[in-house]
């Protein structure tokens, strides 16, 4: 991903947290006490789910703008 600098970020699972991760910026943890999570590519969104430690559920969908020559999640 890019933020709103074109300053590349990544979504990254790290010792059971999610964290945004960008270059010079340091990192956000935005999700913790978190077991599984995946990506699924869709038209239009990406869908992601996350399951907790404890076996609570999360999902919702990223809505990113397409770049040319992307690193885009596959099928």
């Amino acid at each position: 991903m890019l933020n709103q600098d074109q300053v590349p970020a990544q979504l990254v699972l790290k010792k059971d947290r999610l964290v945004l991760a960008g270059e010079g910026a340091g990192q956000v943890i935005l999700l913790s006490k978190i077991k599984k999570l995946s990506f699924q590519q869709e038209k239009g969104y990406i869908a992601v789910s996350a399951e907790s430690n404890s076996g609570e559920g999360l999902s919702g969908e990223l809505f990113l703008p397409r770049r040319e020559n992307s690193d885009a999640i596959k099928k």
